[in-house]
């Protein structure tokens, strides 16, 4: 076995709190110190005359033993025109005849040729010599035969077995798959009816749920109901639409007619006192004075007669169009009423997604359209669609309106 040098400084081997770690560091430390001798030397060493970078650094310095040669390093190649000198030659090879076929080696002779006579029978007598084979092979045979009728024999058995054994076989798997299909079918069964006893757990649950938040809403809306009434007849919410929306166009419309009837009564009068007058008062004969009298008494009939057919015709006329501009004022309020409707269920939905307080506005909102209904018609006694005399009131009153008060009344119902 070799000994470690001592000075070597690649042989340094083992773990790091191994004895030799002190001596690693010596080395460390020398190398450190060789290392800086050395850059301190190249530092401070004085170029000698003649000695440039090119000659110590490249392919063409004297470290390489190479000749400098121009390289172009351009960005754009050029071209050599340099011709090289080239000349041909030529050469001429001798023929040659194909080498032969090597011989047949035929050995030497080396032993005497004799001769022998060997006659018939001598050696080998066939009708004896076979006997021994023929009767194997025919033993064989019989043998081979008797052993593949016993197999097919045998197989013919194996095949009844098996043909019993996979009727069995057959017979089991279709018990195997009437269970399978029965529990699949009890399985089905027990989940369907575990599915129904849910569902009606849950309907239930929803029905208590539904049936305890309508007796809360009751309870909590009956001491209310009457109060908030009172208080919305106080703050003037409730009133006959019959009063505040149709009056005013019928008065509207009889103060106007009355004013042309009035304009014509005067235009009358003024014409009577002009014309009819001063020549009442002239003197003219009884006959004439008479006739006179007679023929104004029947201009008189005549005009108290196209009076009543013109106030009959006046009094439907402003009827009318006090119902049409009432007609087209009510329908922009539906329009805006809906419209406000609208927003109020899109912000509920948004809002309240609580099932008790949906009922409980939902049932507010639904007597409220019923008491509006009842006070647009003028009844009292709130929402009692279900008494007969409301129900009397409110046929006599449909039966008594006219076509657009009924078509009002079918479109805001």
């Amino acid at each position: 076995m070799m000994e470690a040098d001592p000075n070597d400084l690649s042989d340094v081997r083992g773990p790091l709190n191994s004895p030799n770690s002190a001596r690693c560091a010596d080395i460390q430390a020398a190398l450190a110190t060789k290392r800086a001798t050395n850059a301190r030397k190249i530092r401070h060493k004085v170029p000698r005359t003649g000695d440039t970078l090119d000659s110590h650094i490249g392919p063409g310095s004297v470290a390489f033993g190479r000749a400098t040669t121009a390289v172009q390093t351009g960005l754009y190649l050029e071209e050599l025109k340099e011709t090289v000198e080239t000349d041909d030659f030529w050469t001429q090879t001798d023929q040659f005849i194909d080498r032969p076929a090597s011989p047949v080696f035929v050995p030497a002779k080396t032993g005497i040729d004799v001769a022998t006579q060997i006659e018939p029978y001598d050696l080998f007598d066939f009708n004896i010599e076979v006997k021994p084979i023929l009767e194997v092979l025919v033993g064989k045979t019989i043998e081979q035969a008797l052993l593949e009728v016993m197999e097919e024999e045998e197989i013919a058995d194996l095949r009844k077995e098996q043909a019993i054994l996979q009727e069995i076989h057959n017979a089991d798997l279709a018990e195997i798959a009437r269970l399978e299909e029965r529990n699949r079918r009890y399985r089905e069964e027990q989940a369907r009816r575990r599915r129904q006893a849910e569902h009606a757990a849950i309907l239930r649950q929803e029905t208590a749920d539904k049936i305890a938040a309508r007796c809360f809403v009751k309870a909590y809306l009956e001491p209310l109901l009457p109060t908030t009434f009172e208080q919305l007849m106080e703050r003037g919410y409730f009133y006959d639409a019959v009063q505040h929306g149709m009056l005013p166009f019928v008065t509207a419309v009889t103060q106007r007619y009355q004013a042309f009837r009035e304009l014509g009564r005067e235009l009358m009068t003024e014409v009577c006192v002009e014309r009819v007058i001063p020549q009442l008062r002239s003197v003219i004969n009884f006959w004439v004075f008479d006739r006179m009298n007679k023929l104004a008494f029947s201009r008189l009939t005549t005009a108290a007669d196209a009076r009543k057919s013109l106030y009959a015709d006046i009094s439907e006329a402003v009827l009318n169009e006090a119902l049409d501009e009432f007609a087209v004022y009510y329908e922009q309020q539906l329009i805006a009423a809906a419209a406000a409707k609208a927003a109020e269920e899109e912000v509920n939905t948004l809002i309240f997604s609580s099932g008790v307080f949906c009922t409980t506005i939902h049932l507010w909102a639904s007597y409220l359209e019923i008491s509006t209904f009842y006070s647009v018609l003028g009844l009292a006694g709130g929402p009692c669609l279900g008494k007969a005399e409301h129900q009397n009131d409110f046929v006599h009153i449909m039966s008594c309106l006219p076509l657009r008060w009924r078509s009002f009344s079918t479109l805001y119902l």
